[in-house]
């Protein structure tokens, strides 16, 4: 297990300058200060701090200025994973997979491997991936593995090597046949992973507690433009009147509409912190590169709510393009209440303008 230190180094760049004892123990631990690093991540962990909890799992893990103690490792990996960390996820399927502080079990590493590899980490891919290729706590299947190996790799994982020699020698035991259906299961899982990561990434950026309400929506807003095709949506939603609109009033239209859709995105996505969150199924569909993608969101036990997302991967990037919730589709909707506006304008869409800018004001 010696993926602490570059771990450290990854997530040391990226955490908040307000959260100054997390700050410090990564500086400890930087300098070779275990002592005081153990310390601070003992202090932090106690809090039920999920990224404090992992990192004290990887000093017991490691047997940095303790003694190796895998099973207070588990402890803490299983404290992080419970709260959706996904390197305590990934952490604690590795040793489950090892048998190390725990009971050796196939299954419960695939769960938590499969839970870390749903949030976007390369590493938990390419371990579900092995476990697929080898049919370790779950029926072997090759096209699986094909589809893990490939979104470890395209997932910009640090060191993207072992994906790679693990997919290539992978593809040296399949049949065309299998290569044919693994392409198919590629295009479907990465639109799976696309949707999840954009769920929780939106998620924590709304929810963030250590950023200002500003910046939190500021950067939400930049996830948004990146992840949904809003040029796209907008034109449909204008239907014939995109035709006949000027190219300012078009320009001024995607602007207002762009505002607009973020906020409401933004109230959609802060709603779903305390919920569960589940893509139940993909459907590749008949116009190349489309995917509908049907998830379930549950903010309590007794209330569900099923949610498609329309998603296109187009010049190599995936992109929302529609949501249905309970059967309404949003662009459709919005259509349909746009055309109604712009009739009672007299046919203008700068009728419909005005009244957005007066609901953005």
């Amino acid at each position: 297990m010696k993926w602490l230190i570059l771990t450290v180094a990854l997530l040391f760049n990226s955490a908040s300058p307000e959260s100054s004892d997390a700050d410090k123990a990564f500086r400890d631990f930087e300098r070779g200060d275990y002592r005081l690093a153990l310390k601070g991540w003992t202090v932090l962990a106690n809090q039920g701090d999920a990224e404090g909890q992992y990192f004290l799992g990887q000093m017991y893990a490691e047997g940095l200025d303790a003694p190796k103690d895998y099973a207070r490792a588990a402890f803490w990996f299983a404290e992080s994973a419970s709260q959706g960390y996904s390197h305590g996820q990934f952490a604690l399927g590795y040793l489950y997979e090892h048998g190390w502080g725990v009971s050796k079990d196939h299954s419960s590493a695939l769960k938590w491997y499969g839970l870390a590899a749903d949030q976007g980490l390369a590493l938990a891919h390419n371990n579900v991936g092995l476990m697929y290729e080898e049919g370790r706590g779950v029926r072997q299947d090759y096209a699986q593995a094909h589809m893990r190996y490939s979104l470890a790799i395209s997932l910009s994982n640090p060191n993207p090597g072992t994906a790679i020699r693990n997919l290539n020698s992978l593809i040296k035991k399949m049949t065309p046949a299998q290569i044919a259906q693994a392409s198919h299961a590629n295009d479907a899982g990465a639109a799976t992973t696309f949707l999840a990561s954009l769920t929780n990434q939106a998620i924590e950026k709304l929810t963030d507690a250590s950023l200002p309400v500003m910046a939190r929506e500021q950067s939400f807003r930049s996830l948004f433009r990146a992840n949904f095709d809003i040029p796209a949506i907008g034109r449909f939603v204008l239907g014939r009147y995109w035709r006949k609109a000027r190219p300012e009033v078009r320009k001024d239209f995607l602007f207002a509409f762009e505002e607009i859709m973020a906020q409401g995105f933004a109230s959609m996505f802060a709603g779903y912190a305390d919920t569960k969150f589940e893509v139940v199924s993909v459907q590749a569909l008949r116009r190349a590169g489309r995917f509908k993608v049907r998830s379930k969101i549950a903010p309590t036990e007794d209330e569900v709510y099923l949610v498609g997302w329309l998603v296109e991967h187009k010049n190599g990037q995936f992109r929302v393009l529609d949501i249905v919730v309970e059967g309404v589709s949003m662009a459709l909707t919005l259509r349909s209440e746009y055309a109604s506006v712009i009739k009672r304008s007299g046919g203008r869409v700068e009728g419909l303008v005005t009244q957005l800018h007066k609901i953005i004001e």
